[in-house]
């Protein structure tokens, strides 16, 4: 190893430990994004600061990893050309608020792979002990969660009955879980049984495992009983012994908790979920072959999919939820980025597997196993390319610039990072008033604080039209609800730009020119949701009610059967059920905000 790689290896490992527990365990000031701001910041850094060593890494000695690190650039290059020529250039490069899965999460990735492979035996040192203490701090967490069921808002369980730790979803929760339990699994298998060391392992793998059962997700089950198969066809006897505390932990969890995990995995193929599943891949292949060769863009998966819902479909949504996420790393990436984009991705993934020569592989492969099943994230993705980088360990690292260029390309890595601070202070600001916006609380200079800190997102926007909507509510003069309506209007537009492709959007703002009688305006808003969405039972709502402003009940009732045919049991039925005897009966109910 180069003097000039020696002298960076250190800082490049204390950097991506810290990084790797800051993704795991970083908590918002605000509430409402607890997981999400904090943790983009971060995958923002890690994007900055990768960016020079991911391109001068391009000259690596070994033609498997300049393969590898080719792919990775080109990747960038071709998501990048995808997003600028996608429906909505803002999602594509920021992704959805509380997804982030845009190009600057395959930014952060990319970077993260460059320090993973920038790192010696400190930097790995560095690494395995963030990825292991974040484990440990989530782990906590979650026990604390499941056993002491806490109502605040920020540390309860996710939906009141699964564990998540700090990463708000217990899928999440799992693939770090999974990931910690195999590296340190294998550090175990490789350390003196009767040695102080051993036991910490054997104590770490028993804590994560009861956790890793708290999250109450099924894909765990197969993944670790694959774990403890490989443990033992590896290291026999001591295999078994170390899997031992894994399983007991697993079990003492289920049976300590009162999971509903048994449950869950009996049903098997037959739940909703699975075939959920099953028809968005359908649908997202369907949606590929319309562009092949770029797809629709980082992080927009719902421009591909939503048109082509089928009514079975639509019907098992939940009312205004719709797939942000494929739940498949590979279909994902063919989708937002096309043939060209996954044939980069797989020369970028499969090299680097390939090259792996350490137990950072294992973290890798655990995340990656989840993510065939589940959604993309902006923490454990980054942190599964910070492993991969890690587990390649070149022999030695390249020399990318003379001494005439080391001081350029520092400044860059300098200047680059501390835009990405900019940048992720800017969101968490933003995010922190936009938690204290409508409806959460009728504050109106924070709405517009964080309309124009989050520009690139669409839910500020929509707070804002929520706000001047509830303002003409409880007015009653004419010109002051008109006022307050035609201001709900222009907030309604602003989002429609920022989210395009989002059938609800255009929904709102048909409710926005219906509330001021504008019909052909309303008219044309609803229709374009129904391009976004044909089985948008929220749209043919709002047709309706236009039909039935203008006294058209013939016309009504046609849009009333289609929202009463495409809407899912419950109240949203009975309404449109009602609805339509209004229609039959020539009756125009009173209609308000």
């Amino acid at each position: 190893m180069g003097s000039d790689a020696t002298a960076a290896a250190c800082p490049w490992g204390i950097f991506a430990g810290l990084a790797a527990f800051a993704l795991t365990v970083a908590i918002s000031p605000a509430v409402a994004s607890k997981t999400f701001t904090p943790k983009f910041a971060v995958t923002l850094l890690l994007g900055g600061a990768g960016l020079v060593p991911l391109v001068t890494s391009v000259r690596a000695q070994s033609r498997r990893e300049r393969l590898a690190f080719c792919g990775a650039a080109g990747f960038l290059v071709v998501a990048l050309v995808s997003t600028l020529i996608s429906q909505a250039p803002n999602i594509g490069i920021f992704g959805l608020y509380g997804w982030g899965t845009g190009w600057l999460l395959w930014l952060g990735s990319a970077g993260a792979f460059a320090i993973g492979y920038r790192l010696d035996a400190v930097g790995r040192r560095w690494l395995f002990g963030g990825l292991v203490t974040g484990a440990i701090a989530n782990s906590l967490l979650a026990l604390y969660q499941t056993l002491a069921v806490p109502a605040n808002s920020t540390f309860g369980p996710y939906q009141g009955n699964q564990a998540d730790g700090f990463l708000g979803n217990p899928v999440f929760l799992e693939s770090l879980l999974l990931g910690a339990i195999a590296i340190v699994s294998v550090r175990a298998a490789k350390t003196e049984v009767r040695s102080l060391e051993f036991g910490g392992w054997m104590a770490a793998l028993a804590l994560m495992s009861v956790a890793l059962e708290f999250s109450d997700e099924r894909a765990a089950v197969g993944l670790m009983a694959i774990l403890v198969a490989g443990l033992v066809l590896v290291y026999r006897l001591k295999g078994l012994v170390v899997a031992v505390p894994a399983v007991v932990g697993y079990l003492v969890g289920y049976l300590s908790a009162g999971s509903s995990l048994g449950t869950r995995i009996a049903e098997g193929t037959s739940s909703v979920g699975f075939h959920q599943r099953l028809d968005l891949w359908r649908f997202a292949a369907s949606a590929l072959l319309h562009r092949p060769l770029l797809g629709f863009g980082p992080g927009e998966l719902e421009s591909a999919t939503n048109p082509r819902m089928s009514l079975g479909f639509a019907r098992t949504l939940q009312p205004g939820k719709l797939f942000a996420d494929s739940h498949n790393l590979v279909i994902e990436v063919a989708v937002t980025t096309g043939i060209l984009g996954l044939a980069c991705f797989i020369a970028w993934v499969v090299p680097a597997l390939l090259g792996a020569r350490n137990l950072f592989v294992y973290f890798a492969l655990m995340c990656f196993a989840v993510e065939l099943v589940e959604p993309l994230n902006i923490a454990i993705t980054p942190l599964a390319f910070l492993a991969l980088g890690a587990s390649v360990m070149p022999r030695s690292l390249p020399h990318p610039h003379s001494r005439r260029l080391a001081g350029p390309a520092r400044a860059c890595v300098a200047v680059l990072c501390a835009a990405a601070v900019l940048l992720g202070g800017e969101m968490i600001v933003g995010d922190a008033a936009f938690v204290r916006t409508p409806p959460r609380d009728y504050l109106l200079a924070n709405s517009k604080t964080a309309n124009s800190l989050l520009f690139y997102w669409p839910e500020s926007s929509a707070a804002l039209t929520e706000y001047y909507r509830y303002e003409a509510a409880v007015h009653h003069t004419k010109r002051a609800v008109r006022h307050y309506l035609e201001l709900a209007l222009q907030f309604s537009r602003e989002t429609a730009d920022r989210l395009p492709f989002d059938p609800l959007v255009w929904v709102s703002l048909g409710d926005s020119e219906l509330a001021l009688r504008r019909f052909s305006s309303a008219t044309r808003e609803y229709e374009r949701a129904l391009r976004a969405d044909r089985w948008s039972a929220a749209a043919f709502d709002g047709l309706g009610q236009v039909s039935m402003e203008q006294h058209r009940f013939a016309a009504a009732e046609r849009w009333y059967r289609r929202e009463l045919q495409a809407a899912p049991p419950g109240p949203e039925q009975v309404a449109a059920a009602a609805h339509l005897r209004d229609a039959r009966r020539g009756i125009v109910p009173q209609t308000g905000l």
